[in-house]
């Protein structure tokens, strides 16, 4: 295996996180710069509904991803 082969199979091509880890600028930087998918759910699991400025662009994509069937599985078998 040649070096560039090895860094690109170490390479992730999606990131997980839980809710405490979503900072948009750290999402745009990961996207943009490390070419990573990023999943990161945008409500906390305590919260019953989101926050007050939690709805609308980013924050209800990301939810219409993690409720399609590939972003569920691919969350719930990171959450195992």
């Amino acid at each position: 295996m040649s070096l560039s082969e090895l860094a690109s199979a170490a390479r992730p091509q999606i990131a997980l996180a839980d809710a405490q880890y979503w900072n948009e600028e750290h999402i745009d930087e990961v996207i943009a710069n490390k070419h990573v998918q990023v999943l990161i759910h945008p409500t906390p699991a305590h919260a019953r509904r989101p926050g007050p400025g939690w709805t609308g662009g980013r924050y209800t994509f990301m939810r219409s991803v993690l409720a399609s069937e590939v972003g569920e599985q691919l969350y719930r078998n990171e959450n195992r």
